[in-house]
C-alpha cells in the first residue's frame, strides 16, 4: 500500500511540473493575455445616463472622433443628438484598428471574426431603433452607413461599442439630419374597449320613504334633534310675492348703449307669446329682484323678440340678465 501511495504522489508532482513548464513556455513565446472583465471601468458604469451631446452645424451635420479599447476598459461611447424637427438622420461610422492602417489592416483582418465597431440608435426612452453589428453583411467594412426615417423632433442616442475582448479602435462618427414629414399611424378606435349596456337608473328615487329609515320612538323627531312643537327664535323668511296674472318672465339676449343715455335691450319673447307694443316691464336679477332704473315700456315687437329702452347702465342690465313683462 505504501508503494502505491508513493507512486501516486510522484505522478501528481510530475504533472504539476509539466504544467508549470507549459505555462512558462507560452509566456516566453508571447502568449496573449485575454481580458476577463467586461470592458467597462465599473459594474455601475451607466454611460447612457450622461451621453456627450453633439451639436448640429448650419448644414445640420454633427461629427466627432475618438478611441475605444476593450483591454483598457473603454469599450463603449454614448452620444446624443437633439433633432430640430421631424425628419431623417443618416449615421456614418468609419473605424479602424488602433495603430493599424492600410495594407496592414487588410492583412490582419480575420475573415471568420472580422474586426468591427458596432453601433446602435435609441430614442429618449431607450427603445432601440437600429443596430449594426458583426452579424450584418457589411461587418468589417471601414465605413458603415445607416439611415433612420420617420423620427419626431426629440433627443436620440447613439451607442458605439467593441465586440471582441482584444479589440482597440479609433473612429470617426458623422450624423446628418434632413427635414421630413412623419405619418402618424393609429388604429383608433380599434383598441378601444366596447362598453356593454348599462343598467337604467330612474331619474328620481322610487323607494318608499319609510322603508328602513326610522324605527323606535324617535321616528317623529326632526333630523335636527329638536322636539316637535319647539319654535325657533329666528323669524321665518317671508315667501316671495307671486307674479301677477299675465306676467311673463324672459331673458335679455341683447344689450346696447343708447345714444341719448340709457340702454337698449332685446328680450326673447314676442307676438308668438302674445306680447305687443305698450307692455310694461322691469329688469330683474336671477332671484327676481328689480334693479334701479330698470323699468321700461316695449317699443317694438317681432314674432320672437321685443325691444325697449331702460335708464340703467349696460353693465347693470348685463348683470341682471332677466326681465318681467305684463300687459298695460
Amino acid at each position: 500500500m505504501s508503494w502505491w501511495i508513493s507512486c501516486q504522489i510522484s505522478c501528481r508532482m510530475a504533472a504539476l511540473v509539466a504544467a508549470v513548464f507549459l505555462v512558462s513556455s507560452l509566456g516566453a513565446c508571447g502568449a496573449v493575455n485575454i481580458p476577463t472583465h467586461d470592458g467597462y471601468r465599473s459594474k455601475r458604469t451607466k454611460g447612457w445616463k450622461k451621453p456627450k451631446v453633439l451639436e448640429f452645424d448650419e448644414d445640420f451635420e454633427a461629427e466627432t472622433d475618438g478611441e475605444l479599447s476593450y483591454p483598457k476598459r473603454r469599450r463603449a461611447r454614448w452620444y446624443a443628438v437633439d433633432l430640430p424637427g421631424d425628419g431623417v438622420i443618416e449615421v456614418q461610422l468609419e473605424a479602424s484598428q488602433l495603430g493599424v492602417t492600410g495594407e496592414e489592416e487588410e492583412f490582419e483582418e480575420d475573415e471568420e471574426d472580422p474586426f468591427d465597431v458596432a453601433f446602435e440608435i435609441y430614442d429618449k426612452n431607450y427603445k432601440r431603433l437600429l443596430r449594426a453589428d458583426r452579424d450584418d453583411n457589411d461587418a468589417g467594412d471601414r465605413k458603415r452607413n445607416r439611415t433612420v426615417s420617420g423620427l419626431l423632433k426629440d433627443r436620440y442616442l447613439v451607442h458605439l461599442y467593441l465586440q471582441r475582448r482584444l479589440d482597440e479602435a479609433e473612429f470617426v462618427l458623422q450624423i446628418k439630419y434632413r427635414r421630413g414629414t412623419v405619418d402618424m399611424e393609429t388604429d383608433f378606435p380599434a383598441q378601444v374597449a366596447f362598453v356593454e349596456g348599462l343598467p337604467i337608473v330612474p331619474a328620481f328615487d322610487d323607494a318608499p320613504e319609510s322603508a328602513g329609515r326610522c324605527r323606535g320612538r324617535n321616528c317623529n323627531r326632526p333630523k335636527n334633534g329638536k322636539k316637535p312643537g319647539r319654535v325657533s327664535g329666528k323669524p321665518r323668511k317671508k315667501p316671495a310675492a307671486a307674479a301677477p296674472a299675465g306676467t311673463i318672465s324672459a331673458r335679455i339676449i341683447g344689450v346696447r348703449q343708447a345714444t341719448r343715455g340709457g340702454t337698449h335691450i332685446t328680450i326673447d319673447v314676442g307676438t308668438s307669446r302674445g306680447v305687443s307694443r305698450g307692455w310694461k316691464g322691469r329688469v330683474v336679477t336671477t332671484k327676481g329682484k328689480g334693479i334701479p332704473g330698470g323699468s321700461f315700456t316695449i317699443s317694438r315687437v317681432s314674432a320672437r323678440t321685443a325691444t325697449a329702452t331702460v335708464g340703467a347702465s349696460p353693465d347693470a342690465v348685463s348683470g341682471a340678465k332677466r326681465v318681467r313683462i305684463s300687459p298695460p
